[in-house]
């Protein structure tokens, strides 16, 4: 798969993850992807997550883990799939 069609799927990704959150009540503010894509905030429930495609690697875990005042998750999105795995971090 070539590089734009990753920059699509991962654009599409993040704009999925951002309308799952706001409608569960979650204000979202995009990130740059560094080292997390998406900061959410619903009262004092604060959440830092990182998106990821196919898999996750060591590298997306850490990446979020110097976060720790806040709820760290990674979410990966697999090839073909509308729906998101959690992992908490």
């Amino acid at each position: 798969m070539g590089d734009e069609a990753i920059k699509k799927r991962m654009s599409r990704a993040k704009r999925k993850a951002r309308m799952d959150l706001e409608s569960i009540g979650f204000e979202v503010i995009e990130s740059n992807n560094r080292p997390v894509c998406l900061v959410a905030k619903n009262g004092d429930d604060i959440r830092v997550i990182r998106i990821c495609l196919n898999k996750i690697s060591p590298a997306d875990r850490l990446s979020i883990c110097t976060f720790s005042e806040f709820r760290r998750e990674v979410w990966c999105r697999k090839e073909g799939s509308e729906e998101f795995s959690i992992q908490k971090i």
